[in-house]
């Protein structure tokens, strides 16, 4: 999730390589929200990859839509608000939403 929120927080699109943990889920919001693609690893060969990386690369609306992206991250205070979330839950010792 740090690489994918790094690349997104500069405008860049992303190709993603899931492999174990949350990168599967990452890599699926990835492509619905239109920032990037990903190939499932066992689908990943070099052509692929290849052909993955130039389609993104190639096409506006990755672009865009990572631009878009970044816009909304500088806007956010995601450290103040994930503290203020922690914050929250400490104090309530309830689960906390959004």
């Amino acid at each position: 999730m740090n690489t994918t929120l790094e690349c997104l927080r500069a405008g860049v699109p992303v190709v993603a390589l899931p492999i174990t943990n949350d990168q599967p889920g990452v890599a699926a919001r990835i492509r619905q929200k239109g920032v990037g693609e990903f190939i499932p690893i066992r689908q990943a060969t070099a052509p692929a990859l290849r052909q993955t990386v130039l389609r993104v690369l190639s096409t506006a609306e990755y672009r865009e839509r990572a631009r878009h992206f970044a816009a909304e991250l500088q806007r956010i205070d995601g450290p103040g608000m994930a503290a203020a979330l922690i914050e929250t839950a400490f104090a309530t010792r309830q689960r906390v939403r959004r």
